[in-house]
């Protein structure tokens, strides 16, 4: 996940580069201001570079000072939730509810391409060729919106810590909430993490796996997983649903047999007749 946050933002800046000061266009005449613009809505960006620091930057040097304060940004605020945090909100509470949004939104818009492309013939189209080209610009927009909403979504994530601690963790950074510790992590060594000390002089033990975030406690500080609640829901009621009881057949009454109604006629003459008419 922070390796494709990170390349989401080297794209993102370099979109904005791209759009704004584009190579066939005079130095003099790029929107400057507008990369800022375009850039401050991704990451916070104000205070930390002008317009007159990139007057002096060719195209890939704005392209690389604003992916340093972009990198800049993005580890401020893994640091400000701590990484363990950072990872399971980008996954569990960002990634996967855009995705699931996006992704139906998108089975739409592939039906109504479906729906439609048929009238590509009038102007002496192939509407399989154009199907497949409009599919993939439609699912390379799918993948551009998702990384978008997700970069956006982690920046304006907001996480009220306590002074409780669960068992089992380790005190968080500048008194933040104590992060728990995977049972293979050795903890209790007066280290802030849980890593045994490095002695001197000799070599360095192997590293602990990393420390992973207890699903109740993570639950408890960042509430539940999006579409937690609908699945459990969908599963109760599934569960608790009763079965179905077979319908037994009617017993069927003969032609020539007396009808059930006690008329004392033939069923044929009686309601089966109706029966029959109907």
């Amino acid at each position: 996940m922070r390796d494709f946050m990170l390349q989401t933002l080297s794209d993102k800046v370099d979109q904005a580069v791209e759009q704004n000061a584009p190579d066939n266009v005079h130095p003099s005449e790029w929107d400057l201001g507008e990369i800022l613009t375009e850039v401050e809505l991704i990451f916070p960006i104000k205070g930390k570079i002008g317009v007159e620091e990139l007057e002096k930057l060719d195209q890939d040097g704005m392209k690389a000072r604003l992916y340093a304060v972009a990198v800049e940004a993005y580890e401020a605020k893994e640091q400000e939730l701590t990484p363990e945090i950072a990872r399971m909100i980008e996954s569990q509470y960002i990634m996967l509810p855009v995705i699931d949004r996006l992704w139906v939104d998108h089975l739409y818009v592939m039906d109504a391409l479906k729906t439609g492309i048929g009238l590509r013939q009038i102007g002496q189209k192939d509407p399989r060729v154009e199907y497949e080209k409009e599919a993939y610009e439609i699912f390379e927009d799918l993948k551009n919106n998702i990384a978008d909403e997700a970069i956006k979504s982690f920046f304006r994530v907001v996480v009220e810590r306590t002074d409780e601690a669960p068992p089992g963790g380790v005190a968080g950074p500048q008194g933040g909430p104590a992060v728990p510790l995977s049972p293979a992590t050795p903890a209790g060594n007066g280290t802030p993490h849980g890593f045994e000390p490095v002695p001197d002089g000799s070599l360095a033990p192997a590293p602990p796996q990393s420390a992973r975030l207890d699903p109740a406690y993570a639950q408890k500080l960042l509430g539940p997983v999006p579409g937690a609640d609908q699945k459990r829901e969908l599963h109760t009621n599934r569960d608790e649903a009763e079965p179905r009881k077979p319908r037994k057949a009617e017993a069927k009454v003969g032609r020539n047999e007396a009808c059930p109604c006690g008329s004392g006629k033939k069923y044929k003459r009686c309601h089966g007749a109706v029966n029959a008419g109907a």
